[in-house]
């Protein structure tokens, strides 16, 4: 409707301005008139003055509108056009672009605040280091950490805490580390060190997230030394108890002349010996236990090796019909780990579902490797055996802990430690189906 009025009005007034130059032309020519052709003049001159000014008022609305928007200025609304003009439609749909532009930066500067602020009040220190080596400080936690040294670079940051630069360029993206970081003269702090890479204004920067973690660690050593000292009570006392009445049985015997007394103490004896070399074995496998390497980092195809693990298992039970599958998606799916302490852990995992499936009439383990969805790659091993109930979930990753007869009590545990040597975890949970999925998350 505006359009048509605007043709119509640009059409009136063409149409009058060419009359009035019609009759300016005839004037001059078929009549001697001077007065009036110069009144005609006027009129045209003013006719093409109205058109220019009616076409040019839409092209300074439409600047005005524009400087609104270019310099935020949304508190002034558009002037009314000229009555008739047909310009009412214009003046509205601009007002209403310009509230609806306030609006939106009403709503993003409350979102940008409520953001700022959540950032502002987190309690583990933020900051970020540019490739350039300028070091932005986010909030407040962050501020008191660097107190009063003010870092703005990263020549300041590795002067005031060697460790904790040297952890931010070892660091891989997206994983986390503890590290000791020593403020002043305070007693070294354990850290959590998150580190991400994120791209602002076509600059790449690593932001990082510190949190402290000594006494939440403090409190998970003290039980897992607890547990520790648990374990090694249960088994030197198993050992110790009848290793010292066997030791008196024997003093006892020795004090007799009879030659079956004495064949009894040496039986005695020759038990007490084979029972301080049991001890001695715990012993030494606890050691063996709790002095894994360090992985060997490198780039592992999961196919090939948990066909490889398939293989060796299955030919060792091939007269008990385990029904095996494999799904790995994508087909190529890789990951950073150590070979060697991956396959053991895979073999240990398939080994206790083998286990779990031996009294089934229809025995299945199926392993899965897949990502997520937090982009992390997760392996599973599962069973339709009679499953672990849900007391029992977390005393399996005890050392030296068994659900079965003759178990080691070892396999789980050392599980859990490879997947800790490599920034994952190992947990169990039911299967749908029935049985256990033992789920590895690197």
């Amino acid at each position: 409707m505006m359009r048509a009025h605007f043709k119509r009005q640009i059409a009136l007034r063409v149409l009058a301005l060419f009359t009035a130059l019609l009759a300016t032309s005839l004037v001059i020519a078929y009549s001697d008139y001077r007065v009036t052709p110069l009144m005609l003049i006027l009129v045209c001159v003013g006719l093409t003055a109205e058109l220019m000014a009616y076409v040019q008022r839409t092209n300074r609305d439409i600047t005005r509108f524009l400087n609104h928007i270019e310099f935020d200025d949304y508190a002034q609304r558009m002037p009314a056009a000229v009555e008739g003009a047909g310009f009412n439609e214009l003046s509205e749909a601009m007002d209403r672009i310009i509230q609806r532009i306030a609006e939106q930066r009403h709503e993003q500067e409350q979102e940008r605040r409520t953001l700022k602020s959540i950032i502002e009040n987190v309690p583990s220190p933020l900051f970020s280091v540019r490739d350039d080596g300028v070091v932005t400080i986010h909030n407040h936690a962050a501020r008191r950490f660097f107190a009063p040294d003010g870092i703005r670079s990263a020549s300041q940051l590795a002067a005031w805490g060697p460790e904790l630069w040297r952890a931010i360029e070892d660091q891989a993206p997206g994983r986390s580390r503890v590290i000791r970081v020593q403020v002043g003269d305070d007693t070294p702090t354990r850290m959590a060190l998150s580190l991400a890479d994120i791209v602002v204004g076509g600059q790449r920067q690593h932001l990082v997230s510190l949190q402290n973690i000594s006494s939440d660690l403090d409190a998970s050593e003290l039980e897992a030394w607890e547990q520790m000292a648990r374990v090694l009570a249960h088994e030197i006392m198993n050992s110790l108890t009848p290793v010292a009445s066997l030791a008196g049985t024997a003093r006892e015997l020795l004090k007799a002349d009879e030659e079956a007394a004495q064949r009894k103490a040496a039986e005695a004896i020759d038990t007490v010996a084979k029972r301080a070399d049991s001890l001695m074995e715990f012993v030494q496998s606890y050691r063996r236990f709790s002095r894994l390497p360090e992985p060997a980092m490198a780039t592992v195809e999961l196919k090939p090796l948990l066909k490889r693990v398939i293989q060796l298992s299955s030919a060792e039970t091939a007269a008990e019909n385990i029904d095996w599958a494999l799904d790995v998606e994508p087909q190529t799916l890789t990951l950073q780990a150590d070979s060697d302490q991956l396959e053991q852990v895979l073999i240990n995992l398939v080994s206790n579902a083998i286990q779990a499936v031996r009294q089934k009439p229809d025995p299945a383990i199926h392993i899965n490797a897949r990502i997520n969805r937090d982009s992390r790659t997760v392996v599973e091993v599962k069973d339709n055996g009679p499953g672990v109930p849900q007391d029992r979930r977390e005393q399996i990753f005890v050392p030296y802990f068994s659900t079965r007869r003759g178990g080691t009590g070892v396999g789980l545990a050392l599980t859990r430690q490879v997947m800790s040597a490599h920034g994952g975890s190992v947990s169990v949970s039911d299967n749908p189906g029935g049985g256990s999925v033992f789920r590895l998350q690197f």
